[in-house]
């Protein structure tokens, strides 16, 4: 049995510290014991992954026998790919198990580190094309993390050492001049904007170090412009074009390299990084954002999603490692501007995109249907049996098709053994939303509660008390939501913000009188009293959304959707709604209604993260965008 890990403040760090001084909202180190759905999840990602051995043993024999160098491959991304969820996981559920599993797959990675501290998948004569940077980037990302939640001095300081020789092995070779090799010569891919993506942990290296040549290299990435066909920053600072449009439409990987410019930007508070982050967010936002929270229906690129959403595709789209990425970029903008719109977007991608892709319950299937022509796969069924499957899906359908159709980023293996790049994600986006439920400004006087999520919580204030929580709701399949917040004496906390999101307006009941809250935006409660209580009621009325001479139906931030197996997926509706009642479908769902239209259609919809996950079913088709 493994034992506890000693508990300790998740944001005690130098890097956390720069942070606070360019945010407008941090995070609070937590602990929780909640019921609600995404700790649900997160437990079931580490329960069903992240304390698998034999994944961690895989992923770190990678860079034992660096098998990438002879196709360009990206096995290499696996291990620290997984581990950043994996402390995500962690922070959220302080699972002593949990952090024992990391830390011993930690340990597995460093004893395959090269005597000049090199750690890659790619033998060193072929370093340094197809995916080997962007596959370094995840092993120093994956250890970063974990030095985040490590309390084991002796261990930080292996880790940190370690990922000083792994990074002076990279800045030895790429960069200018000296014989050096420029980063963007180092992939054939997408202009190298993956490779460009190691800035965010070169960043916090810097921080963690405040080692010149770390940031120097920083600054030499960010010279770059990020790509070798044109300088993103410039773009996303002149604003002129949407990203659909940029030379590279690559989602994650652009998105990635943003995030690392939000980092720079908070060592150096040179605003027009953080215009460029800012910028680039809200033209995703604008142009690649589907209903569902998603991004890139063109498999996983930028393609103006936000309007072609409505076609009927046969091909893959919305990629799970893109509606992770898109969710963590918006947690990163939300952070620097405190604007309560990012939140708004984390919740609609987390309860539809990312809850859609996690496979509760069907978890001992494979991940491709091989009946659905998705590929001709060769993992053995033993390896599928020990890992219990994957456990996220790689692709997100709107308009009459299926989940489980292929493995994104598929890397066979030795032994049989295979894997893919959005099941190792996934555990990251499962945790994101509750990081970012409850947030502290940055003086310390507002509280703002930006996710409502059943349980009870302890948050660290600045001022060194705990700031109680305890919330009663259902939200988001129900409209109620009740709040107990408690707060020391002297916690210098002046009022509790409540995030009233975009689709609706609320009514709040506080300190004896009952409110109208305009949609979009904060309310805010004024903390008099040592203990708030407040009462929420949002407005989850069905509402239609036509585009393109099609509709959707949402109720709140909850996307329905036509389930094959109870209902029509080609059925024609109108953009009124005559009723909407409960229904019971005949198969596990959140939240199912039974919808009357003005054109006459009834049908039963389903929660879309609910809607085709029946990896048994012989037909599991759905539909989000009907005919009118």
């Amino acid at each position: 049995m493994r034992s506890s890990a000693p508990d300790r403040s998740i944001c005690d760090n130098p890097f956390c510290s720069k942070r606070k001084e360019t945010d407008v909202f941090s995070e609070m180190p937590f602990m929780a014991a909640s019921d609600g759905t995404p700790y649900r999840a997160a437990r079931f990602a580490a329960e069903g992954q992240l304390k698998k051995d034999v994944l961690w043993r895989t992923f770190a024999e990678q860079f034992a026998v660096r098998p990438d160098g002879e196709r360009g491959d990206w096995k290499g991304e696996f291990w620290g790919k997984m581990m950043r969820g994996g402390c995500f996981v962690y922070r959220i559920t302080r699972d002593g198990e949990l952090y024992e599993t990391l830390k011993e797959a930690v340990l597995l990675l460093l004893d395959t580190a090269d005597p000049d501290g090199r750690i890659s998948s790619y033998p060193r004569e072929n370093e340094f094309f197809g995916w080997d940077m962007w596959c370094r980037k995840y092993v120093l990302l994956g250890l970063e993390y974990f030095y985040d939640i490590c309390p084991e001095e002796g261990l930080k300081k292996r880790i940190l050492a370690a990922m000083c020789a792994h990074l002076d092995h990279i800045i030895a070779r790429i960069g200018d001049g000296n014989g050096k090799k420029s980063i963007l010569e180092t992939s054939a891919w997408w202009g190298c904007v993956n490779s460009c993506s190691i800035l965010e942990p070169v960043v916090r290296l810097y921080s963690l170090t405040n080692e010149k040549r770390y940031f120097d290299f920083a600054a030499y990435i960010v010279s770059t412009g990020g790509c070798s066909k044109w300088n993103l920053l410039e773009l996303a600072l002149k604003n002129e074009i949407p990203p659909y449009k940029y030379p590279v439409v690559k989602a994650y990987e652009m998105m990635s390299f943003f995030e690392g410019v939000a980092e720079f930007y908070r060592v150096t508070g040179e605003e027009k990084y953080r215009t460029a982050v800012i910028n680039f967010a809200d033209a995703v936002l604008d142009t690649d954002y589907t209903i569902i929270g998603g991004c890139g229906c063109t498999h996983e690129l930028f393609d103006n999603s936000s309007v072609v959403q409505t076609e009927e595709r046969v091909e893959i789209m919305q990629e799970t490692c893109v509606a992770v990425t898109l969710s963590k970029l918006m947690f990163c903008v939300y952070r620097l501007t405190g604007d309560p719109k990012y939140a708004d977007a984390i919740e609609t991608t987390y309860y539809n995109s990312i809850l859609g892709s996690i496979n509760f319950g069907k978890n001992d299937r494979l991940e491709c249907d091989p009946a659905l022509g998705c590929g001709d796969y060769h993992y053995s069924d033993a390896f599928v049996k020990e890992i219990g499957g994957f456990m996220f899906d790689s692709y997100s359908p709107l308009r009459r098709s299926s989940r489980n159709r292929k493995t994104g980023g598929y890397q066979p293996m030795r032994g049989g053994k295979a894997y893919g790049c959005c099941a190792c994600i996934g555990a990251a986006g499962a945790a994101v939303l509750p990081l970012s439920a409850v947030m502290i400004s940055k003086n310390g006087e507002s509280v703002a509660v930006s996710q409502y999520i059943d349980g009870e919580f302890a948050y660290t204030l600045p001022s060194g008390g705990k700031l109680r929580l305890d919330v009663r709701t259902r939200y988001p399949y129900q409209s109620c939501v009740s709040l107990n917040i408690g707060l020391p004496e002297g916690s210098g906390v002046k009022e509790i913000l409540l995030r009233v999101p975009s689709y609706g307006g609320a009514v709040i009941r506080a300190g004896g009188r009952e409110y109208a809250a305009e949609a979009g935006g904060f309310f805010a409660v004024p903390a008099e009293a040592w203990t708030v209580n407040a009462e929420l009621e949002f407005d989850l009325k069905a509402k239609i959304t036509v585009l393109n001479g099609k509709a959707a139906v949402k109720k709140g931030c909850i996307v329905m959707a036509a389930d094959c197996r109870n209902a029509d997926i080609f059925a024609a509706i109108s953009g009124d709604i005559v009723s909407d009642n409960p229904a019971e479908p005949p198969f596990p769902a959140r939240m199912s209604r039974r919808m009357r239209f003005g054109n006459g259609t009834e049908i039963t919809l389903t929660d879309y993260a609910s809607a085709g996950a029946d990896w048994n079913a012989p037909e599991r088709r759905i539909n989000v965008w009907f005919d009118m």
